[in-house]
């Protein structure tokens, strides 16, 4: 097992978090300031768009693939950007900890 802790974690939000299992989609896309990484999870409650911060980027650590795991969910927010004259809503998932074994062949 892999496990990875993501930038917001911090020792007072340890029971603050809901565990699901599911699946962590990764792809890389270009961007005005290069290639980033959007993860995409897709788990019991929904499917939710999870990215990384600049300065942790726990996210860029993973090959683009499927990894199948359990996921600790400290939050899931709105997140909403412009994209080609419209304005685009998603949910983001804020992931406090997860553990992933491996990559998922397609």
């Amino acid at each position: 097992m892999n496990p990875q802790t993501s930038p917001y974690a911090s020792p007072d939000a340890a029971a603050d978090f809901v565990s699901v299992n599911g699946r962590l989609n990764v792809t890389y896309r270009n961007g005005r300031f290069g290639l980033f990484p959007v993860g995409t999870l897709h788990c019991a409650l929904g499917t939710f768009t999870v990215r990384d911060q600049r300065d942790n980027a726990w996210l860029e650590t993973l090959d683009s693939g499927d990894y199948d795991g359990i996921f600790a969910l400290s939050a899931i927010t709105l997140y909403s950007y412009q994209a080609y004259g419209e304005l685009r809503i998603c949910l983001r998932a804020i992931c406090l900890l997860y553990t992933s074994p491996s990559p998922r062949d397609s």
